[in-house]
């Protein structure tokens, strides 16, 4: 059994520290979790505007760098519904 963790340990390594998830904004879990997102993003932010700044006939507006949301959850209520009795 300890042979087939240590491959499935590895991987969720990656996973949190290197992967770059699409629902937190391209970022790590583990960057998002320990706060390291918010310089990475300004970073990313100051690298697109520099690249807009430069070739404006590249995009339609302004680019904005997103952010992970700030409130996430699985199965949340919707706005303005109240809870079924």
């Amino acid at each position: 059994m300890n042979h087939t963790r240590a491959p499935v340990n590895g991987n969720w390594v990656w996973y949190n520290t290197k992967h770059e998830h699409s629902g937190i904004a391209l970022f790590s879990s583990a960057q998002v979790h320990d706060g390291t997102w918010k310089s990475i993003r300004k970073e990313r932010d100051q690298t697109l505007q520099r690249y807009y700044d430069q070739y404006p006939h590249r995009f339609r507006d302004r680019p904005t760098t997103p952010a992970p949301q700030t409130y996430v959850g699985i199965n949340l209520p919707e706005p303005n519904k109240q809870p079924a009795h």
